[in-house]
């Protein structure tokens, strides 16, 4: 799964953008 813009490892181990997240 690609995801545009910057990616960052969660303390859960996943993947996911600042968009995805706030």
């Amino acid at each position: 799964q690609l995801i545009s813009g910057p990616v960052y490892e969660e303390e859960g181990g996943h993947d996911l953008t600042p968009d995805d997240c706030h």
